[in-house]
């Protein structure tokens, strides 16, 4: 999707596993797109002098560590379900990045962090409002020379956080897991940081549901916007407000993630039955239901139809994949008719 928008940044693409099959199929399909593929594992292991057990991750704890053993210093992270739908490329170069080093977006959900937590840290108690709204990591920026003790932090708190943090940060609330140990670890330290304040919104008005994501804000543009409604009067009506947000939504989204469900081309067979419903007619719907018109409004393409031509240019043309004829199918039967 990236190279699809026109973007030039080089990606490093962190696989969870040593199966050099794995590899061998990340290289073929997408070495020529600038992609550098690397087995997280292999920057695990430990001198055997030490006579320790190597760790063994588990989900949300992926995260920090690609981002601590990548050779990037200036980190767009993006989950594997999450992608812009614009260029990037100039957020490196503008505000907020240039001065706080590190980006986080919103999720939809009001901040559940336990006093606890900030006990326990050192660190004092944020002033949580109504409008405060909890981390969402499926996207970042990272500055890693701005925040080298901000990441080494937050690897600390994933590599504890089954155990301790991720309850601590979440107290059982809905997406616990690594999303707030990133922003609340430069907190801590007292390092600059920005969350964007443009909310985010649902992809689609169905709700929570298996074709479900979220909308996420151009940064540059959620900072100038909020800056801007610092200085100015606050007469507006709630009305008003919610006029403003829907049409932020229009001009300055910049990433979507696709968080309920991972679309694996590897996998599809299992998914199949649920993800695809069908119509009143029998024919196959689209995965994210029928309006599809609220989405091109956003994106300014058939972000759906684009995902599925990717899918199938980089894993179906390079691969005997017993899923593609599958996949093929029902990109005809739902987009070319």
């Amino acid at each position: 999707m990236l190279r699809h928008i026109g973007s030039k940044l080089p990606v490093e693409l962190f696989l969870d596993s040593t199966n050099e099959r794995d590899r061998r199929l990340c290289d073929q399909s997408l070495g020529e797109l600038q992609v550098t593929c690397l087995n997280i594992d292999d920057y695990l292991h430990l001198p055997e002098s030490l006579n320790l057990k190597t760790p063994k991750l588990e989900r949300y704890q992926f995260k920090p560590f690609s981002l601590l053993f990548s050779s990037f210093q200036d980190v767009l992270f993006l989950d594997a379900d999450a992608f812009p739908i614009r260029r990037p490329d100039y957020i490196f170069d503008v505000e907020p990045y240039k001065s706080r080093g590190l980006v986080t977006w919103p999720d939809f959900w009001l901040p559940t962090i336990s006093p606890l937590f900030y006990d326990i840290a050192g660190a004092p108690r944020p002033n949580v409002t109504m409008k405060s709204r909890a981390s969402e990591s499926g996207v970042m920026l990272y500055d890693k020379s701005k925040h080298a003790d901000s990441l080494l932090l937050a690897v600390y708190y994933n590599f504890y956080g089954p155990k301790y943090y991720y309850q601590l940060h979440s107290q059982g609330a809905w997406g616990s897991g690594d999303k707030e140990t990133f922003l609340q670890s430069a907190l801590v330290l007292g390092n600059p940081a920005w969350q964007v304040k443009t909310p985010s919104q649902m992809l689609t008005s169905e709700g929570i549901n298996y074709g479900s994501g979220i909308w996420q804000a151009d940064p540059e543009l959620d900072m100038i916007r909020y800056l801007e409604s610092e200085k100015a009067e606050t007469e507006d009506s709630k009305d008003g407000d919610e006029k403003r947000d829907a049409d932020e939504v229009k001009t300055s989204t910049m990433f979507v993630h696709l968080n309920r469900v991972k679309i694996d081309a590897r996998r599809l067979n299992l998914l199949m039955g649920d993800l695809f419903t069908k119509e009143e007619d029998g024919e196959l719907s689209r995965l994210w239901g029928p309006d599809s018109d609220s989405v091109v409004e956003v994106a300014g393409y058939d972000l759906e139809k684009v995902i599925w031509e990717e899918i199938i240019k980089a894993t179906c043309e390079r691969s005997l994949l017993e899923d593609c004829d599958r996949i093929r199918e029902y990109y005809s039967r739902v987009f070319t008719k």
